[in-house]
């Protein structure tokens, strides 16, 4: 229809981490289709995660241990041998430091459990906080 504006999700498979910059922030390397990746840098969307080099020191080990719990998530859901597949969900357009704001998750085929999301994973461990409260607003002020 002219005029209208449609949106939709842009769902791509994770084939490898590049880097892991800190808890929010990656490099991944994106099944984009037609056998091509893409090397993307992705910001967690929805979460703020302590950061490396700046605040308290509660806060560097906090992020030390988010960067950590990113590892793992990462390591099982790309581990070939563990059946799963890891996902993410971009926004159409990336942020003001050129990052895509995404959705990260893995999934089973034939898994009894549920899909498991990153973001929901470093929140569990008080490691992220819900956006637009900045980790350090709702964590370090303690």
């Amino acid at each position: 229809m002219k005029g209208v504006m449609r949106t939709q999700p842009y769902v791509y498979r994770v084939t490898e981490v590049v880097k892991i910059t800190d808890g929010d922030t990656y490099w991944l390397r994106l099944d984009v289709g037609f056998r091509q990746t893409m090397l993307v840098n992705v910001r967690l969307l929805g979460y703020d995660c302590p950061e490396r080099n700046r605040g308290s020191e509660r806060e560097k080990d906090a992020a030390r241990r988010a960067t950590k719990v990113a590892e793992l998530f990462f390591g099982y859901a790309l581990d070939p041998e563990s059946g799963v597949t890891c996902w993410v969900r971009t926004e159409p357009d990336p942020d003001d430091f050129g990052r895509w704001l995404g959705d990260v998750w893995d999934e089973s085929d034939g898994d009894p459990w549920p899909e498991e999301h990153l973001g929901a994973a470093l929140r569990r461990e008080g490691l992220a906080s819900v956006w637009p409260t900045r980790w350090r607003e709702e964590f370090d002020a303690r």
